[in-house]
């Protein structure tokens, strides 16, 4: 039953039907079950996030109505306690670990697009109360409206903080391919959040100077296929994901790596690779660089089998910058 609302909930016209019929107050009992079967526990996180998110087409619509069911929902979840089993099962199986990256990305992409659209409103000219005195009259929804309290208790669930140590120091108890598919849902996660508007204090942990270096890190490790979980082969989309969370957090937030041999070593080797996302990265550290730093970045490099990579990069039709 809970498989076929999944799969109705992908069509915008029946989701909220769906979510309005008070099916997600079952699935969060079923969430927050002490002792809940894996998989059943990762299909509740999936309906968790898709049914409090609309449809991100239907949001573009801006229908307020509609908006303000699904914050209400998303604030059912936090009532429940449900953010934070989210949170919690980041550290859990693998399968788990991957549907609730997905769930908090989804929460967060949907509160940081009513964040915007109700801002955009407080400030616009035919309004006649300003954003700063709805936010005094209305201390508890502001200018944001109720939905930045989703922001707010992903802040204090840590789910960042769990979502990087999880991917800096996967479970090895888990099967190889297994943990790929969590690492890899968490690192497309934390890609997304960085693109998010009205999330900087969520995604503050990521901008520290000691958790770029551990993303260098796993980077290096991967790229050069040094890993239990295997060779770069297995882990090219993580790899993927990794790149465009360190580009984003360079070119968006200006948080940028150590410019050093063993990170000019690694682009080499994924654009050997073929490793797509490692070309705009690169093109972002020698845009930032001064003349003489990116002509010394390049020595590492061998020009003609660069060139090479590149050309074959954009023969496959693939955007290299």
């Amino acid at each position: 039953i809970f498989e076929t609302l999944c799969a109705a909930a992908q069509w915008p016209s029946l989701k909220g039907r769906i979510a309005g019929c008070g099916v997600l107050g079952v699935i969060t009992a079923k969430l927050l079950s002490p002792r809940p079967h894996p998989p059943s526990k990762a299909l509740m996180a999936r309906l968790c996030g898709m049914l409090a998110t609309d449809s991100p087409e239907v949001r573009q619509l801006g229908d307020t109505r509609r908006a303000t069911e699904f914050a209400r929902l998303r604030e059912q979840l936090i009532a429940s306690g449900a953010v934070k089993a989210l949170v919690a099962m980041l550290s859990a199986g693998a399968i788990e670990a991957a549907s609730a990256a997905g769930a908090i990305e989804k929460l967060a992409e949907a509160a940081s697009e009513e964040i915007s659209a109700a801002g955009s409103s407080c400030g616009s000219t035919g309004d006649s109360m300003t954003a700063e005195t709805k936010e005094r009259e209305h201390p508890n929804e502001s200018c944001h409206g109720t939905f930045d309290k989703t922001i707010q208790e992903l802040i204090s669930s840590a789910a960042v903080p769990a979502m990087l140590k999880r991917l800096v120091a996967p479970d090895n108890n888990n099967d190889a391919e297994d943990e790929l598919v969590a690492l890899e849902a968490i690192a497309s996660s934390l890609s997304k959040l960085m693109t998010l508007e009205g999330c900087t204090e969520l995604i503050a942990p990521i901008t520290e100077p000691t958790t770029v270096e551990d993303l260098c890190k796993v980077l290096g490790v991967a790229s050069r296929g040094h890993h239990d979980l295997g060779g770069f082969s297995e882990q090219r989309k993580m790899v993927q994901h990794l790149l465009r969370c360190l580009h984003h957090l360079g070119t968006k937030h200006d948080c940028w790596p150590e410019f050093s041999k063993d990170l000019a070593e690694d682009l080499y080797g994924l654009l050997l690779f073929r490793c797509a996302a490692a070309a705009p990265f690169l093109q972002a550290i020698l845009l930032k660089l001064p003349t003489s730093d990116s002509a010394a970045f390049l020595c590492y490099f061998e020009r003609k089998r660069l060139h090479q990579a590149l050309q074959e990069l954009m023969n496959n039709s693939i955007d290299v910058g």
